[in-house]
This record gives structure tokens, C-alpha cells and sequence, in this order.
């Protein structure tokens, strides 16, 4: 808390609302004033309240912060927060109160009155910044799932698992359309509750570039599975087309939450859901009626139907596994 009343108003108020603790210490203009910038950088974070404080005081405030490294976001609204306003990292301004030249050094001007404002919004970025990653992971596996497919079945069974033209329409069926209603996704629950992402410029970390690449193992692993058990290359093409189809729309749900799938609300996303209804249906269709000859496919057995799906249904405890070792 910065503010220009009495340091006993200060610490009163801040007590109250929970900035000033035991393990903090409150201090006025005079005694600011009285420490050379060094001194304040090295004994800032034992401060949280600033009382009687001078446009200059602020303006140093904000330095020793950014002195460690740390981001620094202000509010204000008058001429006299111009200065500190422009070197804080995100200057706030209360937009129809606050004077023009304050207005014109802010980065974020607040239309409605309400700082609660900047909570929402941060709340939103983050939601914004999460669907981004569950997308692009999402992405990144089903895509490098089938490279490890393709490849690994010219290495085992001297042929592709899939042609051309299947691996493409499975790529059209559950790539674009489980990739956009991730994006639209609301933000989880908890998502104020992390501290917030390093500005360093990265979507990922190695560690999720790293289970990324398990998960898309595990996929092409129970593809070639499925093409193994195949009675033909007919049958084991068809079985992989249906098994690949339906591994990637599940792993849409597993990403679809950082928490367990049993914990997730499903209806917070109905165009994920339709969406994903129409995939399966036309996925299954392919697979069990002349139709799919159009794309090299054959009509399986419901054996052969049941075991593909059996297959792809593994996937769902496999996440499980991978988010509670992550949790822990």
C-alpha cells in the first residue's frame, strides 16, 4: 500500500484488509527519505505499507522492486502518479476520474470504476494463456503420434499402418475442430490460485515437451497394436483408422483439465461435445459400412469393432496416471 495519509490511517486500514502482518513493517515519507536507494532495494520486501509518500518516493519504490527482478504493476490517477505510472511495468488508471496525462502513461485504463477489474482480467489472460497450451499440446502429441506411427509401421511391417488418404481424413476429423474448442474453453477454477508464468517467452517447459512426447508414444504404440491384430492389411488399416480416431477425440477430454477427468465438467463445453459426437458418429460409420471403401477402408466384425475400441478406451487411465504423477 502506497498512499499519502498518515502512517497510523495506513496501518490501520492495512492491518484490516490483511496487506500489513506480523512479519511486515509500515514507513513514512521521512524515514523513506532517510534510506539511500540501495538501502531500500536491499530492505523492500520487508515493507508493505508506504505512508506520507511524495511522487518521487513512488517513483523509487517502483525502481527497488524492479531492482530484483520483479514485475511491477501500479495504480493511480492523478498528475502526480504520471511519473511513477510510466516506469511501473503496467501502469492502472481509473479511466473517467483520472487526469489526461496520467491516462496518457498508463498501460491499462479501468472504464468501469472497479480495480476488481484487473482480477477479471487477469483471470481471463490466464484462461486465454492455458487454452493456448491445451491446444498446441493437444496438437503436438496427436500430430507426433502419427510421424511414430507412420514410421515405426514401415520399420515393423515394411508398409504404412494407414494410407495416405486415411491418415489425412483422420487429421481433418479430429484436428482442427477438438483444437478450436479447447481455445474456447472457460478458465479452470484454480487458475488464480498458481502463481503466475515466467515471461521468458515459452508456451512449454522440457518437463511438458517431455510428457507430451510419452503421451504420443503411448498413441502410436496402441495403433500399431490395433493395425497387429488385424486379420488383413484391410482389417488392420480399418482398425487403426477407427482406434487412432477415437485415442485422439478421448485425449481431447484428458487435455481439456489439468485435474482428473472424473473432476472435469463436461458441460462447460457443449460445442466440444457436439462436436465430438459428430466426429465418433462418422468415424464409426466409416468403419462399419460400405461408405468407407471411398477412403480404402473394409467393414470390421464387431469383434474386430470392439477390440479397436477397447484399445482406444486405454488412453483415458493412461492421462490419469500421468497427471497424478505430475500432481505429485
Amino acid at each position: 500500500m502506497i498512499t499519502g495519509d498518515n502512517i497510523v490511517t495506513a496501518k490501520a486500514v492495512a492491518r484490516r484488509i490483511g496487506i500489513l502482518k506480523d512479519d511486515t513493517m509500515a514507513i513514512n515519507g521521512d524515514e523513506l527519505a532517510a534510506l539511500s536507494d540501495e538501502e531500500l532495494a536491499a530492505n523492500i520486501t520487508n515493507y508493505s505499507v508506504f505512508a506520507r509518500v511524495s511522487p518521487d518516493d513512488k517513483v523509487r519504490i517502483i525502481k527497488a522492486w524492479q531492482s530484483l527482478g520483479q514485475k511491477v504493476t501500479i495504480t493511480g490517477d492523478s498528475i502526480k502518479d504520471s511519473d511513477a505510472l510510466s516506469i511501473a511495468d503496467i501502469g492502472c488508471v481509473l479511466g473517467d476520474n483520472g487526469a489526461e496525462i496520467a491516462k496518457g502513461n498508463a498501460d491499462v485504463i479501468i472504464s468501469n470504476h472497479s480495480y476488481m477489474s484487473i482480477v477479471n482480467a487477469i483471470k481471463d489472460s490466464r484462461g486465454i494463456f492455458e487454452n493456448i497450451q491445451k491446444a498446441v499440446k493437444y496438437l503436438l502429441s496427436c500430430n507426433i503420434s502419427e510421424l511414430i506411427l507412420y514410421f515405426a509401421g514401415l520399420l515393423i511391417f515394411k508398409m504404412p499402418p494407414l494410407l495416405s488418404v486415411q491418415l489425412l481424413w483422420i487429421n481433418l476429423l479430429t484436428d482442427s475442430t477438438p483444437a478450436l474448442s479447447l481455445c474456447t474453453e472457460k478458465a479452470e477454477a484454480d487458475v488464480m490460485d498458481k502463481p503466475p508464468t515466467a515471461l521468458k517467452g515459452k508456451i512449454f517447459d522440457k518437463e511438458t515437451f517431455f510428457f507430451i512426447f510419452l503421451e504420443a508414444l503411448f498413441m502410436s504404440a496402441i495403433a500399431l497394436i490395433s493395425y497387429n491384430l488385424g486379420v488383413s492389411k484391410a482389417v488392420g488399416q480399418t482398425m487403426t483408422f477407427l482406434t487412432l480416431g477415437l485415442i485422439q477425440i478421448l485425449h481431447s477430454y484428458n487435455i481439456k483439465s489439468r485435474h482428473s477427468l472424473f473432476k472435469t465438467d463436461f458441460k462447460s463445453n457443449k460445442f466440444m461435445n457436439y462436436s465430438s459426437i459428430l466426429i465418433v458418429f462418422i468415424i464409426m460409420f466409416l468403419s462399419l459400412t460400405p461408405a468407407g471403401a471411398v477412403f480404402g477402408l473394409t467393414i470390421l466384425t464387431a469383434k474386430q469393432f470392439f477390440t479397436a475400441v477397447g484399445l482406444a478406451l486405454t488412453i483415458l487411465p493412461y492421462c490419469e496416471i500421468i497427471k497424478l504423477f505430475i500432481k505429485r
